[in-house]
């Protein structure tokens, strides 16, 4: 179990216990919000992963906007497996 504190508007502060697994989570939201912002970034002339996506909603093609979609779904997918055993890989060494 993993104990959080919480704050209330009040100004009293509740403990809180939470399963472990739940700890597993915030990697998979960080990486998941890194690679949206690197598709939108695009959007901004910043270049990035949405380039692809945005031209062909400019030139209306449709297959280029789903190749894109496909290349940053997979890179975020693949992202979140790379950082899930990684975390595991880690975990299982602290127990050790």
């Amino acid at each position: 179990m993993v104990h959080v504190f919480a704050a209330r508007p009040s100004g009293s502060v509740r403990e809180m216990s939470t399963p472990r697994t739940s700890t597993g989570t915030v990697p998979v939201f960080v990486t998941v919000t890194v690679i949206g912002i690197g598709t939108v970034a695009a959007y901004i002339n910043a270049g990035g992963l949405g380039s692809l996506i945005f031209s062909g909603i400019a030139q209306t093609n449709g297959a280029k906007i789903a190749s894109g979609a496909v290349i940053a779904s997979a890179m975020a997918v693949l992202a979140d497996w790379g950082l899930l055993r990684l975390q595991r890989r880690l975990v299982a060494g602290a127990r050790a």
